[in-house]
């Protein structure tokens, strides 16, 4: 995973300037009013059809804003950042309402500092032979490095509710992975 840790959230390959919804069969385009600077992630449906939600990429965690495919309109859930580091950022549940998002941790604080002296010794092998075995260089390297891959990638699973958009957080702060909802709604599945 690369991380971008201006915005909590695994590094973007693209994004887009601008949606536009077409009403079909035969309506004409509409564009979405959304923030035009480039950093809008992938639009998700509802199962219904009747609503979209999109992450805005903004320092500190992204924006949710949620569209009505009837209209076009969209607006911003105040108060929700997103951190997308490990988990998916935001899922529809299936009464099409309620999203579960991947909030930034309130009480988070500031990132840890690098330390003036490393914890430890940085260890590195080699054989001294050329190798066909691929070289990454976003690996953790040192004990600084994981310490600052923790904090980007604790995340607070809450549910949205995107009409009055009352947020309710469940668990605790965590490494999630992965927090699904069970096929009748009564339950979820959390990924550690």
């Amino acid at each position: 995973i690369r991380i971008d840790p201006e915005l909590r959230a695994r590094q973007r390959l693209t994004q887009s300037r601008g949606v536009t919804l077409q009403l079909l069969p035969a309506g004409n385009p509409v564009r979405l009013r959304l923030p035009d600077d480039g950093r809008l992630g992938t639009p998700g449906w509802s199962s219904d059809g009747k609503r979209f939600v999109l992450l805005h990429a903004k320092a500190g965690g992204s924006e949710v804003w949620v569209g009505e495919a009837a209209t076009g309109t969209v607006r911003l859930l105040k108060g929700v950042r997103v951190g997308e580091t490990v988990m998916r950022g935001a899922a529809w549940l299936s009464d099409n309402r309620t999203l579960l998002v991947a909030t930034v941790p309130r009480a988070i604080g500031a990132a840890p500092a690098r330390p003036p002296v490393p914890e430890g010794p940085n260890m590195e092998e080699s054989a001294g032979k050329k190798t066909q075995v691929a070289t990454f260089q976003d690996l953790l390297r040192t004990e600084f490095d994981a310490k600052l891959f923790a904090y980007f990638a604790l995340s607070q699973p809450a549910l949205v509710d995107v009409v009055t958009g009352r947020v309710t957080e469940i668990g605790k702060p965590d490494f999630y992975i992965d927090v699904e909802e069970s096929p009748d709604g009564s339950h979820f599945l959390a990924t550690r």
